[in-house]
């Protein structure tokens, strides 16, 4: 074998020593971007769209004189259907359901979706410019939480997360540190019947800054319009003071009032009823 004949022999063995062949025994090929010419949207509900031929994500650039709320929308079934997605703003890392102001926007995808467009949901006047692309490039799977009822994600300042049937919103800190909800307290300072909690909850804790000797404090788990008096249902404990006392002290509950807490008090002693 001559030296240079050798020599690429070589070279093209090291090459393909890389590569990896699909199960088809052909080499992969990359999905290009899809980049349709600029569209117009110049009445309510008019559309931009891009078809995600294998492309994994999509984004826009919006420019011109208008006046209107866009929407991101998806479809998976070649477009005739759509539903609603988000916008990523990229400089901010915020997700946000419209815009109304010219930028560059990343609308986020789902897997098997075969088009993205964006609709004026709202329209007063002007000319939408709408430079919509196709890429492979997508933002990792994140879940989105928001308070009960919204359907917008949380901003930067939140992370996701979920009680068993409604996403929520949980809040951290400036340093991205988890900042937990504080529980509620009740100050009770004297002979009386409270409605600590009208509905479902849990106590806590009870705390006994100035107690009144043999004094009692009972519990009740009823809701607010049974909290009168002495309740005649519901009872959940009774606490004695001692005879004797050494303030102040702490009483641990951790326990479940179904359908709300209310206290008993016989006597001017000061507590406060920590409760969520």
């Amino acid at each position: 074998m001559k030296p240079v004949t050798a020599l690429f022999t070589a070279q093209f063995c090291a090459l393909t020593a890389f590569a990896q062949l699909n199960v088809s025994g052909n080499f992969p090929v990359a999905t290009l971007d899809t980049a349709p010419t600029s569209q117009s949207i110049t009445a309510l509900n008019g559309t931009a769209q891009v078809a995600l031929a294998g492309q994994a994500g999509a984004g826009v650039t919006v420019s011109g004189a208008w006046t209107a709320t866009l929407t991101p929308e998806l479809s998976f079934d070649g477009g005739a259907t759509w539903v609603a997605t988000f916008f990523k703003i990229p400089n901010t890392a915020q997700y946000v359901a419209t815009v109304s102001a010219n930028g560059s926007y990343a609308i986020v995808c789902a897997t098997g979706a075969s088009h993205a467009r964006l609709r004026a949901s709202a329209f007063t006047s002007g000319t939408i410019t709408a430079l919509l692309r196709g890429g492979q490039v997508s933002d990792l799977p994140v879940l989105f939480a928001g308070p009960a009822g919204s359907a917008v994600p949380p901003t930067t300042s939140q992370v996701g997360g979920s009680d068993g049937a409604n996403l929520r919103a949980l809040s951290t800190d400036s340093s991205g540190r988890l900042v937990l909800a504080g529980s509620s307290a009740s100050n009770i300072t004297a002979a009386a019947t409270t409605s600590v909690k009208a509905t479902a909850g849990i106590l806590r804790r009870m705390i006994v800054g100035t107690g009144v000797a043999s004094a009692t404090v009972k519990l009740f788990n009823v809701a607010a319009a049974s909290c009168s008096g002495t309740p005649g249902s519901g009872a959940a404990g009774v606490i004695t003071l001692p005879s004797t006392l050494t303030n102040p002290f702490s009483l641990e509950f951790n326990q479940i009032f179904s359908a709300g807490i209310c206290v008993v008090t016989s006597g001017a002693t000061n507590i406060v009823v920590i409760f969520d």
